[in-house]
């Protein structure tokens, strides 16, 4: 059902980008989010992008690969963008975080030093709350940088709970 939603994203003429296949971090580095965020190999990394990069041309179609990247628990390390660029070329904004927790990544608006074709554009807030250091973080990078980047679950949307 879920692709039927990405469908109609795509059909609309906006942009699908990949957040991953199974909400796992790209690190090869255990994180403190346990469970959550399991470790990988640098070959499971690789396999499991080519994998989502098979199942979205089969499901979305060549032309619809994505252009942006969101890591799933703001986690990802040089393995991870590599295997990106290996099986996503498409792939050219990558989006973590501009300003980090203690496990997650963050990241700089630069070119990104593992992939020389993406730039990054660090997201400054995320989900729904626009409250105190988001809300500073959002005004501080809008008058400073001319943007402000955020992600939104699409699963966020639909739980009445998180929406």
């Amino acid at each position: 059902m879920a692709y039927k939603i990405g469908l109609r994203i795509i059909q609309s003429g906006n942009e699908l980008g990949f957040h991953g296949f199974n909400h796992q971090s790209l690190t090869v580095t255990q994180t403190s989010l346990g469970s959550h965020s399991k470790a990988w190999t640098r070959k499971n990394i690789f396999l499991s992008i080519k994998a989502a990069a098979k199942e979205w041309i089969k499901v979305y179609g060549k032309h619809t690969l994505p252009v942006s990247y969101v890591p799933p628990h703001n986690v990802i390390d040089k393995w991870g963008i590599r295997a990106l660029r290996k099986y996503f070329p498409s792939i050219i904004t990558i989006g973590s975080l501009y300003q980090k927790g203690e496990y997650e990544t963050d990241m700089d608006f630069e070119w990104n030093k593992n992939n020389p074709y993406a730039f990054n554009i660090p997201r400054v807030s995320s989900g729904y709350g626009f409250k105190g250091a988001s809300r500073y973080s959002c005004l501080f990078t809008a008058s400073h940088f001319g943007l402000v980047s955020h992600f939104i679950h699409p699963d966020d949307y639909a739980d009445p709970h998180r929406s």
